[in-house]
């Protein structure tokens, strides 16, 4: 249960470096648990396995061939899924 983020299972100082508050809500998408893009799992993660570089997340095609990278942005995702933003898309708000 390591680099999760349940109560339990995160270390304080951990925590604290990364700007997680233990037990904050993660803001997975609806119906899955791909972070949103206001979660504060994303690039919360620690890229310390040389198998990240390679990797890639739970996400599947139809064919159930790999769908995306396990590192988006440079920093891999607390969890077993890594957001990625919708191509092409951009809001911004002021």
């Amino acid at each position: 249960m390591s680099h999760c983020l349940f109560r339990t299972s995160i270390n304080y100082a951990f925590a604290e470096e990364q700007g997680i508050q233990n037990g904050v809500d993660p803001c997975f998408k609806a119906g899955s648990y791909v972070p949103a893009a206001d979660s504060p799992l994303v690039d919360a993660g620690v890229n310390d396995l040389s198998w990240m570089a390679t990797a890639y997340d739970l996400q599947r095609k139809p064919d159930g061939r790999p769908f995306r990278k396990r590192i988006y942005n440079g920093v891999v995702d607390i969890g077993a899924y890594e957001y990625w933003p919708v191509p092409g898309l951009l809001l911004k708000v002021r």
